[in-house]
């Protein structure tokens, strides 16, 4: 227990709470983002966080849709003919209300504006006879109260109740600002985290300034854009937020004194990012070999060879000449060369059979044999080094070897051995993109 609280400093303490708020935060700040994308989901599943949240963002239920619903309600419990058309006369001239102020439009809500518009188009259609994604948008809702026949109103009635009512039970009212602008009170939420973040980044500001921790007292925060963006009070600059809290959890994931890191939090957060990881580089890498796969095939390797060694060949010749004169000169070139002459000498008098047939006793063809030998080696060599260190020896050299890497580039681009080494990538790069594809993440899951 002592070890584990003696790799708690305040330091790390402090980065775990500021950690933990700025999840908090960033939950927050999610969960006013979507509400008016989810608030139909909330009202059917958590009703209590609608009654809550509903008052935060200036939502209130929209008075005509309302009135409209109410009027349907009566038109369903009519007694008789006479209050059926009042109902009737009253739903047109709501409709055309509706159509005046466009409560759906005004408040934002468009997907549930083309719902209706797409659902009543679809019913008359059906009533008519006719495709009704062809239908007019003007006096569509009127259509749907000025029905032909009783069974008509029925099928009318039992549409809204099916189509309709549950859009309009979740439709909205947002009050307006003297700015135009809806009116929005989701940044009282946020205040207190705004203004605890900017605190935190101040001091440790000035922090760093009293202790010298870098150059100059403007470099902290360009070194931590991320921070001094977050506490911008703009909506725009909440997403830099994120950084944050990457930013904080890493400094504590990399404390060698923290525990922090080995949490089963912590895990999760790093196999997923994992899996992220290679997913991504795993894409990213069959993407680059199938890109040099399709290179081969139009032989970009052969332009590439002969573009880097015929600017090259006599360069390439010369130094070969220069090593191969060096070579022959060398001491240890020739020690080891007459070494293995004289492995040879005394075999090949016994196994070649033309000196098998010059008439002189083995005893003296052994020793004949070899000193001949070594005698033209010696010589051979001699005139070697002397031809390649003339002028003359050295140019004829070089221009034998330029030759000979010419014969080498034009194999490697046109002959056999560049069919050759082609396969060979292919099939490398094959058993490569084979070899990439396996997801390691999969496997531990078998």
């Amino acid at each position: 227990m002592r070890a584990i609280r003696a790799r708690i400093t305040p330091r790390v303490l402090w980065d775990a709470v500021m950690v933990n708020l700025a999840v908090i935060n960033l939950f927050l700040l999610c969960f006013d983002f979507s509400y008016l994308w989810l608030r139909s989901w909330y009202l059917d599943h958590l009703p209590f966080v609608a009654g809550v949240y509903d008052p935060v963002k200036g939502i209130d239920p929209d008075p005509l849709l309302d009135r409209y619903v109410q009027k349907v309600d009566e038109l369903e419990t009519a007694a008789g003919d006479a209050q059926r058309r009042a109902s009737l006369a009253e739903l047109i001239e709501l409709d055309a209300e509706i159509a005046r102020y466009q409560p759906l439009l005004r408040s934002g809500q468009y997907r549930e504006m083309r719902l209706v518009e797409s659902r009543v188009r679809a019913h008359i259609g059906e009533l008519e006879g006719v495709d009704g994604s062809d239908l007019p948008v003007q006096g569509l809702l009127d259509r749907l109260w000025t029905p032909k026949s009783p069974t008509e109103l029925g099928l009318t009635l039992e549409f809204f109740g099916r189509e309709l009512r549950p859009v309009f039970a979740v439709a909205y009212r947002r009050e307006l600002g003297r700015t135009g602008e809806y009116v929005d009170y989701g940044w009282l939420l946020d205040l207190p985290f705004l203004v605890l973040f900017s605190i935190e980044f101040y001091g440790r500001w000035v922090v760093a300034v009293r202790r010298r921790t870098y150059p100059r007292w403007f470099v902290f925060p360009v070194l931590n854009w991320y921070d001094f963006l977050g506490i911008v009070p703009f909506p725009q600059f909440r997403i830099f937020r994120l950084f944050r809290i990457v930013s904080i959890y890493l400094r504590l994931f990399r404390s060698a004194r923290s525990r922090i890191g080995e949490d089963v939090v912590s895990r999760t957060a790093r196999y997923f990012a994992g899996i992220v990881s290679e997913e991504i580089s795993a894409k990213t890498t069959v993407w680059m070999l199938e890109d040099m796969r399709q290179k081969i095939d139009d032989g970009v390797h052969r332009r590439i060879i002969r573009a880097v060694i015929e600017k090259r060949r006599e360069a390439i010749a010369g130094a070969l000449t220069d090593a191969l004169r060096r070579s022959v000169a060398a001491p240890e070139f020739r020690a080891d060369s007459r070494r293995f002459l004289d492995a040879n000498l005394e075999r090949a008098a016994d196994a070649s059979s033309s000196l098998r047939k010059i008439p002189l006793p083995r005893a003296v063809l052994r020793p004949l044999v070899g000193a001949i030998g070594r005698i033209v080696f010696d010589a051979t060599l001699e005139t070697l080094g002397d031809t390649l260190d003339s002028p003359e020896g050295q140019r004829a050299l070089e221009e034998m070897l330029t030759d000979a890497v010419d014969a080498v580039v034009e194999e490697l681009t046109e002959g056999e051995v560049e069919a050759l080494i082609s396969a060979m990538a292919q099939d490398s790069l094959e058993q490569m993109k084979e070899t990439v594809t396996v997801r390691e993440w999969v496997r531990a899951l078998e």
